[in-house]
């Protein structure tokens, strides 16, 4: 993921499913490692599984493998799965035949329930601790990982597998947000999606993001490579309209300022921000309103940095997209590539901040929901000492 984003490499293509007029712009996977799969569960399993449940167990088993932990050899008592979606199983069915048999319905109550993907995944690693799906929309990823970080955090489980998986890409989900007037019903052949830059439209995407979450000592002990330090979250909702946003910015300025409160960092501290960014101009509106709080709370000037020009909005696992590069840019010591077009709406000196004394680099991931939902989570940098 940083090596994309640095170099400034979309990963939007031009595609045309069955029964579209046209192509349409999209963030689509296009070749998912399954021999990763088979290498850890067994072949009838995985081959039978349909696209959303290989799609985040990949994703899933590259995380356990990027942390140091073997799947298959986990605390079964003591780790919990923690996913976000917004669709879950809405393709599967939109892709099944009408004329159900008896010989598919053990198959559709297998893979057409929601919340399979996370229960398929803990019965193959053979977790007993909570096995959770949450959906509120675009936030839903956000929202599994900060449940999963206050159940480590109170010591509930040891290790947590959270993040979010959707693949929602196919002609009846184009047509809903077309109609909605939250996609070009053109074809756009420059596939470019302009968040902040009086965009109109999004563009969809594909995607899952697995992250582990575990207590820093346990972590530490053990030699792990250690991306960032969750320091905290807030979630809240509007209560404005079921579909639209508050474009006033109140209600993310609520969540932040709640945030800063909970866990007392200043603004000063706040090296950069991972924001929704859209291309819908409400949303995005709602941002810019936010960054002006914040620099009159005194941050200055920071990066407002958003991830669906490279993928496309990944709905329901967007945020996780969001809270996974935040860590990794902390990881990175936040040198930000100003060549790299997914950072052309900045205007502020990207070079890797100076820490003063006793201040700490903080990244907020910010995501926004239909529904008024609105979440802010806070990552923290760490050093290899503590």
């Amino acid at each position: 993921m940083w090596q994309q984003i640095q170099s400034g490499q979309p990963q939007l293509t031009l595609k045309k499913f069955k029964d579209m007029d046209s192509a349409r712009c999209m963030g689509k996977i296009e070749n998912l490692e399954r021999d990763e799969l088979r290498q850890w569960f067994p072949s009838k399993f995985v081959d039978r599984y349909p696209w959303e449940i290989q799609v985040y167990l990949t994703a899933l088993t590259r995380s356990l493998i990027d942390a140091g932990l073997e799947p298959g050899r986990l605390s079964a008592e003591l780790t919990g799965i923690f996913d976000g979606t917004s669709r879950g199983p809405f393709n599967y069915w939109l892709d099944s035949p009408d004329n159900e048999t008896l010989s598919t319905g053990s198959r559709d109550l297998m893979f057409g329930t929601p919340g399979q993907a996370a229960s398929i995944a803990a019965s193959l690693l053979g977790t007993h601790g909570n096995v959770l799906t949450f959906s509120t929309s675009c936030t839903s990823a956000a929202v599994a990982i900060g449940q999963a970080f206050e159940q480590v955090q109170s010591g509930k489980i040891d290790v947590a597998l959270a993040g979010g998986h959707e693949t929602p890409l196919g002609k009846r989900v184009f047509d809903i947000y077309v109609r909605a007037g939250l996609i070009s019903e053109t074809d756009s052949s420059s596939c470019r999606l302009l968040p902040y830059k009086n965009g109109e439209h999004t563009i969809l995407g594909e995607g899952a993001v697995s992250m582990v979450l575990e207590a820093e000592e346990r972590a530490r002990s053990r030699g792990a490579d250690i991306l960032a330090r969750i320091i905290g979250y807030q979630h809240l909702n509007s209560g404005f309209h079921p579909t639209s946003i508050d474009a006033s910015g109140n209600t993310a300025i609520s969540a932040v300022r709640r945030l800063l409160e909970q866990t007392g960092i200043e603004p000063s501290e706040i090296k950069a921000i991972v924001g929704h960014g859209n291309g819908i101009p409400k949303s995005d509106r709602s941002e810019m309103i936010l960054m002006d709080y914040l620099k009159q709370q005194g941050s200055g000037e920071i990066p407002l940095i958003s991830l669906k020009p490279a993928y496309g909005h990944n709905l329901g696992a967007a945020s996780a997209v969001n809270i996974g590069f935040a860590a990794i840019a902390l990881k990175q010591q936040l040198r930000f590539d100003t060549a790299s077009p997914f950072y052309h709406f900045l205007s502020t000196d990207l070079a890797a901040p100076d820490r003063k004394h006793g201040q700490r680099d903080i990244v907020l991931s910010v995501s926004y929901g239909i529904g008024g939902h609105y979440n802010v989570m806070a990552l923290e940098g760490v050093t290899p000492g503590g």
